[in-house]
């Protein structure tokens, strides 16, 4: 039924009038203050009302927030006046007060008699946007995204077109169609409703942030080129890349958002990525960067560090004379912002393609972030003490840790000594500590567990007491994880274990000559690991402490040897053609079974080095390798072939 717009108003209007006359009328015969109440009473007459009263009523119900009631009166007046010209909006009326009362099945269907009945009514709009959403709320989302099509091709208000593009979006991420609910919830967020056009950024943010795959989002950012969201897919698109360590593309995106969106929200961030990005690219892959503190208190160290990483080289350049690789040495000092300076040069002035460094465990985690930054691999011969590797994935650490240890130990003792039941006597410091509560949670995986574990004070001269409570629990082994300056004064409590055929273990402390000075018949047997033995037998690692002892009159020891092969893994890296820093940081990544003379070394997932430690135990007083085997490789001599 058409209702012409003259009839329509006119007859709003005398719906208006009855309207006014009733709140007149209420307000007129008002009972005294004492019994009043807010609600509205209804005039009382003694003949039918007519339709426009009895839809202004109803209006009066509505007004009053007396849902239920203008919901029945409504109803009432469609039936009543079945023919009236306010018959569709007493069916909107009907469906958005059913809606709000929770009978979807009574709003879905006064919605659909209105579309139906009233073809040209120009409240056909409203009623679909109305359909829409309640199959939306029933999880009918093909139904609701049908709906919401034809409101819009309903000649709706601007105001009903955005509500229409807002639940659209919506509906069609429900269905995963994310390139049209994209489409949708951009034209809603250009709305004059604040609070709709901040829900269409919210949703189009989650759809950016988890829903699109790296085609879907380079798609879309063409089709968004120059218009929001486009900033919103390229910045997430850089993000993809970057993650997928993809240098080149997510340099390609960040000039894409930067040009397009020059005062984006983030713009001066994406600047700052972008150039940083772009001097990443600027390599020389004939240089290795060298950090190290050199002067100061550790400058000592440092240099002992340098000369091993100078043999290296120099080791590689006689065997492959092909072979273009130089080093840039810088200083760290004792200060972090020189160790930070000194990265920037090598960075950005020497272009070198990674950096062999820092060394202490403070200044690698201080230089982490800016490695990330700068997009530079930096492989530290030592940090042990530290989350380095955990905290960019530019950052390396080839060194021993006490969770190595730990886990070696107790892989060693379970699968190759048969042991089970574990006592742990260690000194209260930090490495004691440590070391214990590595072992303690490795044995777990294991099948063994610790029966008692006792501290001391590493200062104490007597430690009968704590020795005598951890024989309250019967153990067929005892790790004591302290230095071997400790076990010679340990060694008289510790001879009962002895002779009871107690398996004696210790970590990387015991590996100190000072051990042999303790009584044969107590350690004898004992066994412990460290990460480098310059006594072993394999011929790569003799090959090493020969050439480093030739070279500089000493005797390498474990950093020495770390350094060394920290160079050995950077050369084995670049000599397979990597000529950029993120190739150098995956090639570093996928490092496996590398036969260094610190140990078979292989990378896992946190760029940290898990190690095949040297076994050792002491026999007729002497310190011996005891898994020389497992070092042994038919190109031995060359383990960077």
């Amino acid at each position: 039924m058409k209702t012409p717009r003259f009839t329509r108003c006119t007859l709003w209007m005398m719906a208006t009038v009855c309207l006014v006359l009733t709140l007149l009328f209420l307000g007129g015969c008002s009972t005294p203050s004492a019994t009043r109440t807010d609600e509205p009473e209804l005039p009382q007459t003694g003949t039918e009302p007519s339709a426009e009263e009895a839809f202004g009523t109803a209006e009066v119900l509505r007004r009053a927030q007396r849902n239920a009631e203008a919901l029945q009166a409504f109803a009432d007046f469609i039936e009543q006046f079945p023919d009236s010209p306010l018959g569709d909006d007493a069916r909107l009326a009907v469906g958005q007060l059913a809606a709000e009362l929770g009978r979807l099945d009574d709003a879905i269907a006064a919605y659909t008699d209105l579309i139906g009945n009233f073809p040209d009514s120009e409240l056909r709009a409203e009623a679909y946007l109305g359909l829409g959403r309640l199959r939306y709320e029933q999880q009918d989302y093909t139904g609701s995204w049908v709906a919401l099509q034809d409101a819009l091709d309903a000649s709706p208000t601007p105001a009903q077109q955005t509500r229409a593009h807002y639940h659209l979006g919506a509906a069609s991420l429900a269905l995963q169609a994310y390139r049209e609910a994209i489409t949708e919830l951009a034209m809603a967020a250009s709305a004059d409703d604040p609070g709709l056009a901040e829900k269409a950024h919210s949703l189009l943010d989650e759809i950016v942030r988890d829903h699109l795959d790296v085609p879907q989002l380079d798609a879309l950012a063409d089709r968004f080129s120059t218009a929001y969201p486009g900033d919103l897919l390229m910045a997430q698109l850089a993000q993809s890349h970057r993650a997928a360590r993809n240098v080149q593309a997510e340099i390609d995106a960040l000039r894409r958002l930067a040009d397009a969106f020059p005062d984006h929200a983030d713009a001066d961030a994406t600047l700052e990525r972008l150039q940083a990005l772009e001097v990443m690219l600027l390599t020389d892959p004939t240089k290795l960067g060298v950090l190290l503190p050199l002067s100061g208190p550790t400058g000592q160290v440092g240099r002992s560090a340098l000369q091993s990483v100078q043999l290296a080289l120099d080791v590689l350049q006689q065997r492959h004379a092909d072979l273009d690789l130089s080093l840039v040495i810088r200083d760290t000092g004792a200060s972090t912002e020189t160790a930070r300076s000194a990265l920037h040069a090598l960075v950005e002035e020497a272009r070198v393609i990674g950096v062999i460094g820092p060394l202490l465990s403070q200044t690698a985690e201080e230089l982490a972030p800016l490695a990330d930054k700068l997009g530079v691999p930096l492989i530290s011969p030592f940090a042990r003490d530290s989350q380095f590797p955990q905290l960019s994935p530019y950052a390396f650490r080839n060194s021993l840790t006490d969770a190595v240890q730990g886990r070696l130990l107790a892989s060693y003792a379970t699968q190759q000594l048969a042991r089970r039941r574990f006592a742990i006597l260690h000194p209260d410091d930090a490495y004691g500590t440590a070391l214990a509560n590595h072992f303690s949670t490795a044995l777990a995986n294991h099948n063994g567990r610790v029966v008692v574990k006792v501290a001391y004070s590493p200062d104490a001269q007597d430690v009968s007491r704590a020795v005598q409570r951890i024989r309250a629990e019967p153990y067929d082994a005892l790790l004591v994880p302290d230095y071997a300056d400790n076990i010679a004064r340990l060694a008289p409590d510790l001879a009962y274990d002895a002779e009871a055929g107690v398996q004696l273990l210790g970590t990387d402390g015991w590996n100190d000559p000072g051990i042999t000075d303790v009584p044969a018949w107590v350690v004898d047997g004992a066994v412990f690991v460290d990460g480098f033995y310059a006594d072993s037998p394999v011929p790569h690692v003799a090959a090493f402490v020969n050439g480093f002892r030739d070279r500089y009159g000493v005797v390498p020891d474990l950093l020495a040897a770390q350094a060394y092969d920290t160079l050995m893994m950077c050369a084995q890296v670049l000599r397979a053609g990597v000529r950029t820093r993120p190739e150098l940081r995956d090639g570093l990544a996928q490092i496996r079974a590398f036969p260094g003379v610190s140990g078979v070394t292989t990378m896992d997932a946190d760029g940290d080095a898990k190690k095949v430690l040297y076994v050792l135990s002491i026999r007729e007083g002497k310190i011996i390798q005891i898994n020389a085997p497992a070092f042994q490789y038919p190109d031995a001599g060359d383990p960077v072939d």
